[in-house]
């Protein structure tokens, strides 16, 4: 349908039958006061362009006709319209619908609007169906009443909530009526500082998501445009979690520039509570991470070092080492410096847990910070690190001569110690990396003896099944 498309403007042109028929009642609804419903338009083209025909036979050839025909109409129709007319904004809608769905596509559908259409009363026009938008959704996933929900998840985005935000809204997509998503397809192609501007006016989290769902894979890059934060949020959170090899490309470099703007703003740490706080290998979060820090200051890094989930779960260690070893190449270890001293701060009050109740360590354990921790003793004089390596092998020796309620408590005091010494010894290895070069995390946890294992009953629930076990 290609050329046709092409020839639709020539053509000879006419009104589809649902067209004519929404037309005649445009002037009974404008009387009282109702709201056209495309949907309905909708499924009436669909019906009579789409469906019903083989392929190939000559039913189908006059169908496809018949949609360069409405194409046509809706064309010359969009050309002519003018705001003057007390039934205009009823009559775009059905000229927006008729083009649609005479389109083989959302995309073609724009693209046969010819930029000379694009005068100063169409975008009113267009700008106007926008903001009757209504965005009310209907969703049965939440235990508290549907009102509730949307005005818990409009005051998260409009508070820079974005933990919370980015709960409520993973798994929403909107689906708005074929007018509207094609005139924001309209104004964006034709005026794109008018929609960001609207969006930055409406502060709408429902309407944000629309407009991210309606741009697909455009709208990241439009985000950067945008002055809501809430609304860069939207638009680049989908792709934080996403494997880098299934993104198309440039998706890191837009989803990096989108957080160099936020980190320009007051809600770069409510930003990453959601998008870094449990990073996962090989995303595009990860990636955009990485380039982004090193561009940015010790008071980014520190809402970073704070942002990100701080435990004993093996997954978040190698993530958080892929952002942070480009970060050290990019910076080196002077201007590098601070990162690895917040993160120890951190690490070091944390201490595995120790503050935590009912914490039981059945095996000296990673967790999210062996990297920057590493690094950090790294960095020491050899002298400080040294000591505290002797330190830390006196603690587990003597262990036992400390008075314990249970061997729960005496257990989990042996494999604190320990899981601090693998990381001061894992400093030794960067400080003095092998021919081959050294790894950023510190080798798999296995138990320092037979008498050990058994007696301190070792159990490492994030390393593999021993033969034996």
């Amino acid at each position: 349908m290609g050329d046709s498309l092409d020839q639709a403007g020539r053509e000879t042109f006419e009104t589809p039958v649902a067209a004519a028929r929404a037309l005649e009642c445009i002037e009974e609804l404008y009387s009282q006061s109702k709201p056209f419903n495309t949907e309905e338009l909708k499924d009436e083209l669909n019906e009579t362009l789409w469906w019903g025909t083989e392929s190939g036979s000559p039913e189908a050839e006059e169908q496809v006709q018949k949609r360069v025909r409405a194409l046509g109409w809706a064309l010359h129709e969009l050309a002519v319209w003018g705001p003057e007319h007390p039934h205009a904004l009823y009559r775009l809608q059905i000229i927006l619908t008729t083009l649609l769905m005479s389109s083989p596509s959302d995309r073609e559908a724009v693209e046969v609007v010819p930029l000379r259409m694009a005068h100063q009363p169409l975008l009113d026009g267009l700008v106007m169906l926008l903001e009757l938008m209504h965005t009310g959704i209907q969703s049965h996933r939440h235990h508290f009443s549907e009102h509730q929900w949307q005005e818990e998840t409009q005051a998260a985005g409009r508070n820079g909530d974005y933990s919370k935000l980015g709960h409520l809204i993973r798994h929403l997509s909107m689906e708005p009526s074929p007018d509207v998503r094609l005139a924001a397809m309209l104004v964006w192609r034709f005026a794109p500082d008018r929609l960001a501007r609207h969006i930055d006016e409406r502060q709408d989290v429902f309407f944000s998501v629309a407009i991210r769902d309606i741009l697909t894979n455009d709208a990241p890059e439009f985000a950067l445009s945008v002055n809501d934060v809430t609304f860069k949020f939207i638009c680049a959170s989908p792709l934080a979690d996403v494997e880098f090899a299934d993104t198309q490309e440039g998706s890191v470099d837009t989803v990096c520039e989108l957080l160099l703007q936020v980190a320009q703003t007051d809600r770069w740490y409510a930003w990453l509570l959601d998008f870094a706080r449990y990073p996962k290998v090989g995303t595009v979060a990860e990636k955009a991470l990485s380039t982004a820090l090193h561009q940015l200051t010790v008071a980014h890094w520190s809402d970073f070092v704070d942002a990100v989930e701080l435990w004993t779960y093996a997954g978040t260690a190698g993530p958080v080492a892929n952002i942070l070893v480009p970060f050290h190449q990019g910076l080196g270890d002077e201007k590098s410096a601070e990162m690895w001293r917040l993160a120890f701060e951190r690490w070091n009050k944390w201490d595995y847990g120790h503050d935590e109740k009912n914490n039981h360590l059945s095996a000296p354990s990673v967790c999210s910070f062996d990297f920057p921790v590493s690094m950090y003793y790294a960095l020491l004089p050899l002298d400080e690190a040294q000591a505290e390596e002797a330190r830390l092998q006196e603690g587990i020796a003597t262990v036992e001569q400390k008075w314990f309620t249970d061997l729960s408590e005496l257990v989990t005091c042996r494999n604190r110690l320990s899981s601090r010494l693998r990381l001061v010894q894992h400093s030794f290895t960067i400080r003095n990396p092998p021919p081959v070069g050294a790894n950023a995390l510190p080798p798999c946890i296995e138990p320092d003896s037979e008498f050990s294992e058994v007696r301190y009953r070792f159990y490492d629930v994030s390393a593999p099944q021993r033969r034996g076990s």
